[in-house]
Formats: C-alpha cells, sequence, structure tokens
C-alpha cells in the first residue's frame, strides 16, 4: 500500500530473471475462450494474461487467481483466442508499388518473370516517395492482418527503418540486398557498403548474382556486426545447372546484360546452393536461407548440421511455379529452425501469413509447429525474440486478439492450433 489507491506489485517471471514494480492500475488482465503457444512451464488450461501499461505480459493464467493477485487491474472478457502477433520473415515491401502482373504460364523460364520485373521497374521510374508510400500501404495492410513484424529485403529504398514514425504499421528489420555478379559491379557495392554505418543491415541477393568472394566478404561483415545474412536459396532447379555446370538461364541472363565475367567459375562446381554456401562457409545460426525448394538429398544433412534457419514461401512458389520446399522434412531435419514469409507482391498477389500456413496444413506438419513458424521462428531469427513470438511474463509479444465461428466452436487446444493454420484469415484480428 502506497497511502492512495495505487498498489505496487513485485513480479518475477518464471525463469526469475524479470522484476519490476508495476502499478496495478494501469494493468489489463485480458480473459479469452483460449490462449495459444503457452510456455511448457504454463497451465494448459490457462485463458488470461496480464499486460501493463506497455503491453508487456506480467503474468498468464486463469482469471480468479490473477484478479486476486492483481487488485486493481482492469478486467475485459473477449471470445476467441489470444496468440502472439505473427512474423512475416521475408518480404519485398519497395515492391509494392508494381502489382503482381501477369502469371508465369507453366514451363517460363524463371528468369522471363525476372526481365518482366526489371523492366517494369524501369518504365515506371516511380520515385522513392511514391516507393515508400506504398511500401507503407502494404506494411499497414499486413498490420491489419495480424502481423507484428517483418523481414524486409531493400535494394533501391533506403536501409533503415523508415516506418519508425508511423502508427499502426509492424516493425521492420530493414537489409540492404548487394547484386554484384561481376568484379566492376564488386567495386561499387564494396565503396557502398564502406560509406553505411556498421548498423546497417546488409545482405545478399543469391548465389547467381553475386560473386563468391563478395558472398564471403558480406557474410564476414554480419559476423562482426552480429547481423541476419539472409539470401535467396534454391528458388529454382536452374539454380542447381548455374552452380554444377555454370550454364543454363542464370548464365544466359548474365551475358545477355554484359554480367559474365567468369568470377562463379573461380570456387569450382557444386551440386547444390546449400553445399556451395557451405564451402563458403556461410551457414551459422545467424544464416536465413529463403525458399530452399530445389535441394538435393545431401542438402538436408548439412542444414541440420550448420544451424542455419529456412524460411518458406509457399505461395510465391506456388505463383512462379518453380515447385515447393519438402516442409516436412525441413521441419523433421531443423525443427524450430524454421519460419514463413510472403516474398513481394509481384510474386505473390496476397501476401497472407495465414494462407501461408494454410498450404503447409496438409503438408504433414504439426499444427503447432506451423503456427511457431509463423511466429517464434520469424521472431527468433529476426533477433527480436524478447519482443515478439511468444507469450511469456516479461515479453512484449506484441499479441493478438483472434475471433471467428470456427475459433469459439473450439473445444481443445488442438482443435484451435488445426482450425487456425487451416481457416485463413480469421473474421476479427485485434491487437493488444
Amino acid at each position: 500500500p502506497t497511502g492512495g489507491r495505487c498498489r505496487f506489485y513485485s513480479c518475477a517471471a518464471f525463469d526469475g530473471l524479470f522484476s519490476c514494480l508495476i502499478l496495478v492500475e494501469l494493468m489489463r488482465i485480458i480473459e479469452a475462450d483460449r490462449i495459444c503457444l503457452l510456455p511448457p512451464e504454463a497451465e494448459q488450461d490457462c485463458n488470461c494474461v496480464v499486460l501493463d501499461d506497455s503491453g508487456r505480459v506480467v503474468d498468464i493464467g486463469r482469471r480468479l487467481p490473477l484478479q486476486e493477485q492483481y487488485a486493481g487491474a482492469a478486467y475485459e472478457r473477449h471470445s476467441g483466442a489470444i496468440l502472439p502477433g505473427l512474423v512475416n520473415a521475408h518480404c519485398h515491401l519497395e515492391l509494392s508499388a508494381y502489382g503482381s502482373g501477369a502469371r508465369p504460364q507453366t514451363g517460363t523460364p524463371f528468369t522471363v518473370w525476372v526481365e518482366q520485373l526489371m523492366a517494369e521497374r524501369a518504365r515506371c521510374e516511380f520515385s522513392e516517395e511514391h516507393l515508400l508510400a506504398a511500401a507503407t500501404e502494404m506494411a499497414r495492410r499486413q498490420y491489419d492482418d495480424g502481423i507484428v513484424l517483418i523481414g524486409d529485403i531493400a535494394n533501391a529504398l533506403p536501409p533503415s527503418h523508415w516506418l519508425e514514425e508511423e502508427s499502426a504499421v509492424p516493425e521492420v528489420v530493414s537489409m540492404l540486398e548487394i547484386i554484384a555478379p561481376v568484379e566492376a559491379a564488386v567495386e561499387a557495392a564494396g565503396k557502398r557498403i564502406a560509406a553505411l554505418p556498421k548498423t546497417c543491415h546488409v545482405t545478399a541477393h543469391a548465389p547467381y548474382s553475386v560473386t563468391p568472394e563478395l558472398l564471403v566478404a558480406l557474410k564476414k561483415r554480419c559476423r562482426r556486426n552480429g547481423q541476419l545474412f539472409s539470401i535467396h536459396t534454391s528458388e529454382t532447379k536452374d539454380e542447381l545447372e548455374f552452380l554444377s555446370r555454370h550454364s543454363g538461364i542464370f548464365r544466359d541472363f548474365l551475358e545477355k546484360r554484359n554480367a559474365w565475367d567468369g568470377s562463379f567459375t573461380r570456387r569450382g562446381e557444386f551440386p547444390s546452393a546449400v553445399q556451395y554456401f557451405a564451402a563458403l562457409d556461410l551457414l551459422d545460426d545467424q544464416t536465413l536461407l529463403v525458399h530452399c525448394t530445389n535441394l538435393v538429398e545431401e542438402d538436408f544433412s548439412i542444414l541440420e548440421r550448420s544451424g542455419a534457419h529456412v524460411c518458406l514461401c509457399p505461395l510465391s512458389n506456388t505463383w512462379l511455379g518453380v515447385g515447393q520446399a519438402d516442409a516436412a522434412r525441413l521441419a523433421g531435419h531443423i525443427g524450430n529452425r524454421l519460419c514463413l514469409g510472403t516474398d513481394s507482391i509481384t510474386s505473390n498477389p496476397g501476401i497472407d501469413i495465414w494462407q501461408e500456413m494454410c498450404w503447409l496444413s496438409d503438408q504433414g506438419i504439426a499444427p503447432s509447429h506451423i503456427l511457431s513458424m509463423a511466429t517464434e521462428g520469424g521472431a527468433g531469427i529476426l533477433g527480436k525474440l524478447d519482443e515478439y513470438g511468444r507469450i511469456r511474463p516479461g515479453y512484449r509479444g506484441h499479441l493478438i486478439l483472434v475471433k471467428s465461428l470456427e475459433i469459439t466452436a473450439c473445444r481443445s487446444r488442438k482443435e484451435l492450433e488445426r482450425v487456425l493454420v487451416s481457416m485463413g484469415r480469421p473474421e476479427t484480428i485485434i491487437h493488444l
């Protein structure tokens, strides 16, 4: 007691590391039908979270004990389910201004789509202001869908948190993507990178668009600065031909643009992108391989040993017709190092993590694992697990409440998890 109406309590998290004085009258006890992705040590039938005035989780449990412990806290009762806000671990917000165009016909080479996108960008000549406005609108759209964190890849927009002044948008982890297939481009990229602050995340586009020496240099920079190294990997089977024989559509694509000088031949031939990256020492627990739709047998064990993470973008892969990752096998080999992304609107008109989960729901992966991919998996590799992806005392989580008739009808945690990953976007999504 402090002599007035307000009381302060000392609260400790389950791990004993989080303690603080909390103004109870600024807290909220929020009750829902169920809570998803609870920590293992929590009672699995608890259905209340206690949040402080910043949205940080103070406690979880059942209503009556919590109301007794946190007397004076506001109480809310909602139908539906509470879960961590979703994470889109791979997106290209800067492409939001261009739309999707026509879907490639079956059998159309991947590089034809790339050429069409390049031509569209050159034709439009959008200003930076226009690109930022479209990107901001796309970020808001994702926030409305329950996305609270985005891993964004950009090569035209400034590599900074340009959404900081906006409200009702996800947090964005921005990464500047480098494309440099020849020595002249490598030199220019080096000058550009040297002028950037160490806090700027810089990463590489793909194994066919960045020379091996620059790949190594970029990964070393990421290691020095404690930053994520994200790269498109095995998105098409044509990468295999390029890396194993230095031929095929990617070689033709580079030569057509006077962007072939033999740099890719200096490290020899490799049967896959994963084995190429392993030989270059690019794989560790701060590497994110995006797509992985065309892995070969040896790749799975390499990924398991390396600690690398994989981001799946199944709807983009479907739209482009490049194949699909063996999601169930990847889940068996690398477990919680899987996350989900949408890619850009130019290859995925929907931009909907709920639909990405739907696609995975019949691939032999447990619904709880799919939900973890869309929350904790993305937050972890983006270096934001203390703020996103979990419901734990001491963590913010950026929680969302989801409602629909299907969700309300669920009678068990497992039934709820199945519904969440298979029904698509819930009717109502509220940020708590």
